[in-house]
């Protein structure tokens, strides 16, 4: 379904001035360059390849902190806790399903969409970390970097528009 090739930062500089102009406009450009250069197609990608890129980036993290939050749920011995890693457990099934139908749209060039789709993966999440409030520190870190990986997809996607 999703093919996914990560590398380490490199530590030459790339140059993509799409990749620049997308970063600019999101809300933290450091960690855009970080995340979309971490990903080998992107010194070379034109709009379609930097879509699957972000979309890419997105579903990885949306179904590694699903594993992340299935492993608290087996920790966890208070009930009020539990009930509250299976609702994050819930928006990040939610979130995962809205990108996996952005993949779907990518595949078929049906592009109008794609931000929608990103703008709900996020909200679910927003819903999760309104719900920890801070009692899973990692977990909340993780919440942010999946918001803003789906604002760098996001923005790609306003690229279709």
């Amino acid at each position: 379904m999703f093919f996914i090739s990560i590398l380490v930062y490199p530590s030459f500089t790339l140059n993509n001035k799409l990749v620049d102009d997308v970063c600019a406009k999101t809300s933290d450009y450091s960690f855009c360059i970080k995340s979309l250069y971490s990903d080998s197609r992107t010194a070379t990608a034109d709009r379609v390849v930097l879509a699957y890129v972000a979309l890419d980036l997105a579903y990885l993290d949306a179904t590694n902190t699903s594993e992340y939050i299935e492993k608290l749920i087996g920790q966890t011995t208070s009930p009020g806790d539990r009930a509250n890693l299976e609702d994050c457990a819930a928006d990040y099934e939610k979130a995962e399903s809205k990108l996996a139908i952005a993949h779907n749209d990518l595949d078929s060039e049906t592009y109008n969409a794609l931000a929608d789709y990103a703008s709900n993966a996020s909200l679910a999440v927003e819903h999760c970390q309104g719900i920890i409030k801070g009692t899973y520190p990692k977990l909340h870190s993780r919440n942010h970097d999946f918001k803003g990986l789906c604002e760098i997809f996001i923005v790609v996607s306003k690229l279709f528009i």
